[in-house]
């Protein structure tokens, strides 16, 4: 249950909040939080310090347990107001905690401890909220808070004192995403409105500049969590037919970790500067799978070399241009993501939803350069239409539609040979 998730998760840090979250290692466990839960302030004018680990006290409330739990280190930044508590490992869960950016318009809670409830039967409860605005750009980002459904707006200073580190959480199904930690209200004098969520991509920064673990979870390892979605518009027959290969891709050392490494920022459009920001999309490595699954069934790449499958062939996420036309746009228009594309190559790009155009040519997505060019759009990358680089545009769906079209009653084997055919089509659009 949700529920249960929340509470597992949620701790007191002192008398402010934290998130459980566990790394890829047994060695320990983080907790995230903020600074200022474990700060001591002192002097006029003040002066914060850092409390010595034996007065740090996290307390893991809503698992039933009081003692505290043993820290090993505390990793706090040196300029934001965050800092990761590591603790001695806590052991398996039934649980995974990922985490994501968070999308606008995004309906959320905030978990934690606040003060007001520290002397009720139930000390901890949550604000359902929504994801609003970018506050500092690559920092922090702003909720706005259902305060309709609570009855202490004209307090909210006093009720969010103890809510401080609290997570900030996204219900996907039966589980949770971790969109970002609670630092302190927008206008603290102001009712309880508005509030601002640090990225949980600073967390992870802030981990691996200090020599621990990032927040990568297990799915980052492999594509084993991932296929179990992929191609599953196929008919049964065709899908069991290009088993072997996924479960080649599976097998191989190219794992979402070593794509999100080798393309950085450049595996959505429009460019993202940190890819821990979009790493944890499910619907990311789905499409990945699916691409390289169709690449081993027609490429001869008996290592699994990431250059071989990919040589004129790149694949782009996209959340928000559903539209090819609008990722054209964004490839014109911003310097990294034009700097990706080689001259004469495919671009496989795959989006939160099925676009209405599967697929473009090179002479039509010239005309396309051109109209954008004569529309006059700021911040192009081409000083004229002719000198753009050449390439076609594919949903990654039409490699399924494609395929989908062969017939089934036919033997694996036979099958296997039109999928390869079908594939082997497709990579040379390229070339026309």
């Amino acid at each position: 249950m949700i529920a249960d998730q929340l509470k597992h998760f949620a701790v007191q840090v002192n008398k402010g909040s934290g998130c459980i979250f566990q790394p890829d290692t047994t060695e320990y466990t983080y907790i995230l939080t903020v600074k200022h839960n474990i700060e001591k302030v002192e002097g006029k004018p003040e002066v914060r310090t850092l409390l010595p680990v034996d007065q740090i006290r996290v307390i893991r409330t809503g698992a039933g347990e009081a003692e505290p739990l043993a820290i090993q280190a505390v990793l706090a930044h040196p300029g934001i107001d965050i800092a990761i508590l590591v603790a001695n490992y806590i052991g398996a869960v039934p649980y995974e905690l990922t985490h994501a950016r968070p999308e606008r318009e995004e309906k959320m809670k905030v978990y934690g401890y606040p003060k007001m409830a520290a002397e009720a039967a139930v000390t901890s409860t949550d604000i359902p909220c929504q994801c609003n605005l970018e506050h500092v750009p690559g920092v922090n980002y702003e909720v706005v808070a259902d305060v309709a459904a609570h009855t202490f707006e004209n307090k909210a200073a006093a009720y969010i004192t103890g809510f401080s580190g609290s997570g900030v959480f996204y219900i996907a199904g039966d589980r949770l995403i971790l969109k970002g930690i609670f630092p302190a209200l927008h206008n603290p004098a102001a009712a309880l409105n508005k509030l601002l969520v640090f990225y949980t991509a600073l967390f992870h920064e802030l981990a691996v500049a200090k020599g621990y673990a990032g927040m990568l979870t297990a799915g980052m390892k492999s594509f084993a969590a991932h296929r179990k979605d992929a191609l599953n518009s196929l008919d049964k027959p065709i899908r069991k037919s290009v088993r072997a290969h996924m479960d080649n891709i599976v097998g191989s050392a190219i794992t979402p970790l070593a794509l999100a490494e080798h393309f950085k920022g450049n595996l959505q459009v429009p460019y993202q500067a940190s890819y821990l920001n979009i790493v944890n999309n499910p619907r990311l490595w789905k499409s990945w799978i699916e691409l390289l699954t169709f690449l081993d069934v027609a490429t001869d790449n008996p290592d699994y070399t990431l250059q071989v499958f990919l040589r004129n062939v790149r694949l782009y996420y996209s959340p928000d241009k559903l539209i090819i036309d609008e990722m054209i746009k964004a490839f014109l228009t911003d310097t990294k993501s034009m700097d990706s594309i080689e001259d004469n190559s495919i671009v496989v790009f795959s989006g939160d939803q099925p676009s209405a155009k599967k697929y473009l040519n090179k002479a039509k997505v010239k005309k396309i350069v051109k109209s954008i060019y004569e529309a006059d759009i700021e911040n192009m990358q081409v000083d004229h239409p002719d000198l753009a680089k050449n390439f076609c545009c594919i949903d990654i769906a039409h490699f399924a539609d494609k395929v989908a079209e062969i017939e089934t009653s036919l033997q694996p084997e036979e099958i296997r040979e039109l999928v390869r055919q079908e594939v082997l089509k497709i990579l040379d659009y390229g070339n026309h």
